[in-house]
Protein backbone atom coordinates (compact mmCIF):
# COMPACT_ATOMS: atom_id res chain seq x y z
CA UNK A 1 0.00 0.00 0.00
CA UNK A 2 2.86 2.34 0.81
CA UNK A 3 4.53 2.16 -2.46
CA UNK A 4 1.15 2.48 -4.27
CA UNK A 5 0.90 5.69 -2.57
CA UNK A 6 4.62 6.84 -3.09
CA UNK A 7 4.19 6.13 -6.56
CA UNK A 8 0.93 7.42 -6.91
CA UNK A 9 2.59 11.26 -5.04
CA UNK A 10 5.10 10.61 -8.15
CA UNK A 11 2.76 10.90 -10.73
CA UNK A 12 0.79 14.07 -9.05
CA UNK A 13 4.45 15.73 -8.78
CA UNK A 14 4.79 15.08 -12.69
CA UNK A 15 1.28 15.93 -13.53
CA UNK A 16 1.44 19.00 -11.36
CA UNK A 17 5.01 19.68 -12.94
CA UNK A 18 3.93 20.02 -16.59
CA UNK A 19 1.24 22.48 -15.66
CA UNK A 20 1.26 26.17 -15.76
CA UNK A 21 -1.59 28.44 -13.76
CA UNK A 22 -1.69 31.61 -14.44
CA UNK A 23 -5.13 33.72 -13.52
CA UNK A 24 -8.33 31.68 -13.89
CA UNK A 25 -5.68 29.59 -16.59
CA UNK A 26 -4.56 26.55 -16.99
CA UNK A 27 -1.36 24.99 -19.71
CA UNK A 28 -1.30 21.68 -19.02
CA UNK A 29 0.41 18.71 -20.56
CA UNK A 30 3.02 21.31 -21.73
CA UNK A 31 6.09 20.56 -23.31
CA UNK A 32 8.72 23.09 -23.92
CA UNK A 33 9.40 24.18 -27.86
CA UNK A 34 12.64 26.15 -28.74
CA UNK A 35 11.80 28.29 -31.62
CA UNK A 36 13.55 30.63 -34.26
CA UNK A 37 12.26 33.94 -35.19
CA UNK A 38 13.25 34.51 -38.73
CA UNK A 39 11.48 36.68 -40.88
CA UNK A 40 10.44 39.98 -38.92
CA UNK A 41 8.72 38.84 -35.22
CA UNK A 42 5.14 39.23 -33.91
CA UNK A 43 3.65 41.44 -35.36
CA UNK A 44 4.87 45.77 -35.50
CA UNK A 45 7.24 46.42 -32.96
CA UNK A 46 5.46 48.01 -30.91
CA UNK A 47 3.99 44.84 -29.35
CA UNK A 48 6.85 42.70 -29.45
CA UNK A 49 10.26 42.90 -31.33
CA UNK A 50 11.92 40.15 -32.59
CA UNK A 51 13.51 37.54 -30.76
CA UNK A 52 11.18 38.64 -28.01
CA UNK A 53 10.65 34.79 -27.32
CA UNK A 54 12.83 32.50 -28.36
CA UNK A 55 10.66 29.45 -26.56
CA UNK A 56 7.34 28.58 -25.15
CA UNK A 57 5.02 25.64 -24.25
CA UNK A 58 2.79 23.33 -26.17
CA UNK A 59 -0.34 21.84 -24.40
CA UNK A 60 -3.99 22.30 -23.94
CA UNK A 61 -5.64 25.66 -22.97
CA UNK A 62 -8.50 24.87 -20.18
CA UNK A 63 -10.60 27.16 -17.05
CA UNK A 64 -10.14 26.77 -13.99
CA UNK A 65 -13.46 28.86 -13.05
CA UNK A 66 -16.67 29.74 -14.82
CA UNK A 67 -16.05 33.42 -16.80
CA UNK A 68 -15.88 34.75 -20.05
CA UNK A 69 -13.10 33.92 -22.01
CA UNK A 70 -11.36 36.83 -24.26
CA UNK A 71 -8.78 36.55 -26.85
CA UNK A 72 -7.43 40.01 -28.47
CA UNK A 73 -5.62 40.43 -31.97
CA UNK A 74 -1.97 41.88 -31.33
CA UNK A 75 -0.50 41.31 -34.37
CA UNK A 76 1.20 38.76 -37.36
CA UNK A 77 3.85 38.19 -39.47
CA UNK A 78 1.74 35.97 -42.37
CA UNK A 79 1.05 36.70 -45.70
CA UNK A 80 -1.88 34.25 -45.33
CA UNK A 81 -5.00 35.29 -44.60
CA UNK A 82 -5.29 33.67 -40.75
CA UNK A 83 -7.77 34.23 -37.99
CA UNK A 84 -9.13 32.87 -34.92
CA UNK A 85 -11.92 30.97 -34.29
CA UNK A 86 -13.55 30.98 -30.62
CA UNK A 87 -17.09 32.38 -30.27
CA UNK A 88 -16.97 34.20 -33.45
CA UNK A 89 -14.18 34.62 -36.06
CA UNK A 90 -11.86 37.30 -35.41
CA UNK A 91 -9.79 38.62 -38.19
CA UNK A 92 -5.96 39.30 -38.95
CA UNK A 93 -4.66 42.13 -40.24
CA UNK A 94 -3.93 39.97 -43.46
CA UNK A 95 -7.68 39.62 -43.85
CA UNK A 96 -9.23 43.01 -43.18
CA UNK A 97 -9.17 42.60 -39.21
CA UNK A 98 -7.66 45.86 -37.01
CA UNK A 99 -5.28 45.26 -33.93
CA UNK A 100 -7.09 45.28 -30.57
CA UNK A 101 -9.98 43.23 -32.04
CA UNK A 102 -11.15 40.82 -29.43
CA UNK A 103 -13.86 37.80 -28.91
CA UNK A 104 -15.40 36.63 -26.07
CA UNK A 105 -17.21 33.52 -25.23
CA UNK A 106 -18.59 32.11 -21.56
CA UNK A 107 -16.13 28.98 -20.72
CA UNK A 108 -16.54 26.35 -17.65
CA UNK A 109 -14.62 25.65 -15.28
CA UNK A 110 -12.52 22.69 -15.64
CA UNK A 111 -13.08 22.44 -19.03
CA UNK A 112 -10.64 23.24 -22.55
CA UNK A 113 -11.03 26.01 -24.04
CA UNK A 114 -12.69 25.90 -27.49
CA UNK A 115 -10.72 27.55 -29.60
CA UNK A 116 -8.38 27.34 -33.02
CA UNK A 117 -6.76 28.81 -35.93
CA UNK A 118 -7.42 28.97 -39.48
CA UNK A 119 -6.00 30.38 -42.74
CA UNK A 120 -8.66 31.15 -44.88
CA UNK A 121 -9.35 28.74 -47.87
CA UNK A 122 -8.02 25.98 -45.80
CA UNK A 123 -10.87 23.50 -44.48
CA UNK A 124 -9.42 22.39 -41.49
CA UNK A 125 -9.16 24.32 -38.27
CA UNK A 126 -6.27 23.80 -35.77
CA UNK A 127 -7.79 23.45 -32.60
CA UNK A 128 -6.83 23.64 -28.90
CA UNK A 129 -5.00 20.41 -27.42
CA UNK A 130 -4.42 19.56 -31.23
CA UNK A 131 -0.99 18.12 -31.56
CA UNK A 132 1.57 20.43 -33.04
CA UNK A 133 2.51 19.46 -36.58
CA UNK A 134 5.93 20.38 -38.29
CA UNK A 135 4.96 23.50 -39.46
CA UNK A 136 2.00 23.69 -38.13
CA UNK A 137 0.43 24.89 -34.40
CA UNK A 138 0.02 26.68 -31.12
CA UNK A 139 2.26 27.90 -28.36
CA UNK A 140 1.80 29.24 -25.28
CA UNK A 141 3.89 32.44 -24.14
CA UNK A 142 3.80 33.68 -20.82
CA UNK A 143 3.14 37.57 -20.84
CA UNK A 144 6.60 38.37 -19.69
CA UNK A 145 6.07 42.12 -21.36
CA UNK A 146 3.37 42.73 -19.42
CA UNK A 147 0.78 43.55 -22.19
CA UNK A 148 -2.48 44.80 -21.10
CA UNK A 149 -6.22 44.45 -22.80
CA UNK A 150 -8.24 47.35 -23.39
CA UNK A 151 -9.55 47.52 -20.08
CA UNK A 152 -5.59 47.56 -18.61
CA UNK A 153 -6.30 43.90 -17.73
CA UNK A 154 -2.85 41.65 -18.07
CA UNK A 155 -3.15 38.60 -20.35
CA UNK A 156 -3.14 35.46 -18.35
CA UNK A 157 -0.96 34.07 -21.63
CA UNK A 158 -0.07 34.68 -25.24
CA UNK A 159 -0.93 32.38 -27.56
CA UNK A 160 0.86 32.58 -31.17
CA UNK A 161 -0.34 30.36 -34.10
CA UNK A 162 2.01 29.06 -36.83
CA UNK A 163 0.37 28.58 -40.25
CA UNK A 164 0.79 25.89 -42.58
CA UNK A 165 3.37 27.85 -45.04
CA UNK A 166 6.28 26.07 -44.81
CA UNK A 167 9.39 28.68 -44.24
CA UNK A 168 9.49 28.80 -41.05
CA UNK A 169 8.13 27.27 -37.34
CA UNK A 170 8.47 30.82 -35.49
CA UNK A 171 4.79 31.08 -34.17
CA UNK A 172 3.90 34.22 -35.20
CA UNK A 173 1.76 34.01 -37.96
CA UNK A 174 -1.17 34.98 -35.89
CA UNK A 175 -0.69 36.60 -32.22
CA UNK A 176 -3.40 36.42 -29.40
CA UNK A 177 -3.30 37.42 -25.74
CA UNK A 178 -6.02 35.54 -23.57
CA UNK A 179 -7.80 36.26 -19.91
CA UNK A 180 -10.57 34.37 -18.38
CA UNK A 181 -12.58 37.38 -16.05
CA UNK A 182 -14.89 36.01 -13.63
CA UNK A 183 -18.03 38.30 -14.12
CA UNK A 184 -19.16 40.29 -10.50
CA UNK A 185 -23.08 39.08 -10.47
CA UNK A 186 -25.13 42.51 -10.60
CA UNK A 187 -26.50 41.53 -6.98
CA UNK A 188 -23.49 41.76 -5.51
CA UNK A 189 -22.85 45.59 -5.62
CA UNK A 190 -25.99 46.42 -4.53
CA UNK A 191 -25.27 43.78 -1.50
CA UNK A 192 -22.13 46.00 -0.46
CA UNK A 193 -23.72 48.66 -0.69
CA UNK A 194 -26.63 48.36 1.42
CA UNK A 195 -24.20 46.15 4.00
CA UNK A 196 -22.18 50.03 4.19
CA UNK A 197 -25.00 51.74 4.66
CA UNK A 198 -26.12 49.40 7.49
CA UNK A 199 -22.86 49.54 8.93
CA UNK A 200 -22.76 54.00 8.76
CA UNK A 201 -26.31 53.76 10.56
CA UNK A 202 -25.26 51.14 13.27
CA UNK A 203 -22.24 53.34 13.86
CA UNK A 204 -24.33 56.47 14.06
CA UNK A 205 -26.62 54.40 16.45
CA UNK A 206 -24.12 53.76 18.75
CA UNK A 207 -22.59 57.51 18.77
CA UNK A 208 -26.19 58.38 20.23
CA UNK A 209 -26.38 55.86 22.91
CA UNK A 210 -23.11 56.67 24.23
Amino acid sequence: MKKILIALGFALSASMASATVVGNLEVYNEAAVVITPSDGGWGPIDIIAEGGYLSGTSGTLRALTDGIFTATYLGQVASLGNFYLGGSQLNGTSNGGALGGTDSMAVLAGQDVNFGFGEDGLGSIFYNGDVNQEHRGILFFANTFGLTDANGQLFDFLIGYNDTATVNADYDDYVVGVVNTVPVPAALPLMASALGAFAVARRRNKAKAA
